[in-house]
């Protein structure tokens, strides 16, 4: 049965915040971005944004509680189905696209946001951390791992580029080789 008019506005409404808000905080930083700048922005008044959100926090953590959900998922996946680290990073990285929004949003954030925000997101990558460094792992496979989570972070969401370099579409095995690579996994051809 196809969703009444007034659900579809609602959903569109409900999108337009979220993305307004994606925008506003990129550019603004959370603390910067105001709910009457989303407000402005989706052209609709303060009172509507407070109807879908109860306040600023809520808009951030429907942006980024999916992303955590995805990689918490994963890292309860991957401890179950003793995954490798090549699957792993895979998956992390598809991942990565599905939210791409969120993910270009967290070094925005990490200064002034929630301190629950931010905890949920540490918490996911050190639990990625230690599916890529099993056992008591050395100072040097930690470091490894930690370049290969931020490599594949930027490889897929990459910060502002200047418009006189070329766009590059994420390349989602390039991207996990590289990062094996970086591990100092080898890869069988």
């Amino acid at each position: 049965m196809p969703k009444s008019k007034q659900v579809r506005d609602a959903d569109k409404t409900r999108a337009a915040i979220l993305s307004a808000s994606t925008q506003l905080f990129a550019e603004k930083g959370f603390i910067g971005a105001s709910i009457s700048d989303i407000a402005e922005v989706v052209g609709v008044s303060k009172s509507s944004i407070y109807h879908y959100f109860p306040s600023k926090e809520s808009i951030l953590h429907a942006l980024i509680d999916s992303l955590a959900q995805e990689i918490e998922e994963l890292t309860q996946r991957a401890s179950k189905n003793k995954m490798d680290q090549k699957e792993i990073l895979t998956q992390f990285s598809e991942i990565l696209v599905r939210n791409l929004d969120a993910v270009r949003l967290v070094p925005m954030l990490m200064p002034g946001a929630p301190e629950e925000i931010q905890d949920l997101l540490m918490n996911q990558i050190k639990g990625l951390l230690k599916l890529l460094t099993p056992g008591l792992p050395s100072k040097e496979k930690m470091m490894r791992a930690m370049l290969a989570i931020v490599g594949v972070i930027n490889s897929i969401a990459p910060p502002p580029m200047p418009k006189s370099l070329p766009s590059v579409k994420p390349d989602i095995e390039l991207t996990v080789k590289i990062a094996l690579d970086t591990l100092g996994v080898k890869v069988k051809p």
